[in-house]
């Protein structure tokens, strides 16, 4: 199975003219900059020039009307028109289990934020042990997370999970500056942060195999 990777499109979606073929599109958030409905309705319908037979979004911290309860059930709905979207849960292809969630380390006000330790490990427990392919919007701590401070700011709990269940695939973003592949121990990881943090230009969407 192809997986053409993007996340952090944050309103730069006019720019994917083009995107590689495959058999899955897989978006793993921040799809917008200021969390409006009116920039996902336009998202979801660029996603209408994409020729994968399925395309699979989740959210990320500036996708605030995906998290407030208000607007919610409007976002998904439009994202449901062309894509699969996926918040703490599973979509199968042929077979191939995908689990997707939007969950990162708490970072000013931003959306599905939770707090390092207890409250991320929770979320991390519901993966099921068989997922495939995991998508979150933030990365494991220590792959593909350092930013221009120096640091890593993945997430610790995210970072035992994985290395628990193997998955053949963990896609993410998030933190820009990581963009890029890492393999490890059987898992491929790929940031595919689409906007580049240092000059607002893009990045190549990344594909692979599994």
């Amino acid at each position: 199975m192809k997986i053409t990777c993007l996340s952090d499109t944050h309103n730069l979606h006019g720019n994917l003219t083009q995107i590689p073929d495959s058999d899955v599109l897989v978006i793993a958030g921040d799809i917008t900059e200021y969390g409006r409905i009116d920039e996902v309705d336009s998202f979801a319908s660029h996603l209408r020039a994409f020729a994968q037979d399925h395309k699979i979004v989740i959210g990320g911290n500036h996708d605030h009307c995906l998290a407030i309860e208000s607007l919610r059930k409007e976002g998904e709905r439009l994202l449901g028109i062309e894509a699969h979207y996926l918040r703490d849960d599973v979509y199968e292809i042929d077979g191939v289990k995908f689990y997707g969630s939007p969950w990162t380390p708490k970072f000013g006000t931003m959306s599905f934020n939770k707090a390092r330790g207890d409250e991320l490990r929770a979320c991390w427990a519901a993966i099921p042990d068989d997922t495939n392919v995991l998508i979150t919007h933030g990365p494991p701590y220590g792959i593909l997370d350092r930013a221009t401070d120096g640091n890593h700011h993945g997430c610790e709990e995210l970072r035992k999970r994985v290395d628990e269940i193997r998955p053949a695939a963990h896609i993410f973003g998030h933190i820009h500056e990581g963009y890029g592949e890492h393999e490890e121990h059987g898992t491929r990881f790929v940031n595919a942060s689409f906007k580049r943090c240092h000059d607002g230009k893009t990045n190549d969407p990344i594909v692979i195999d599994i």
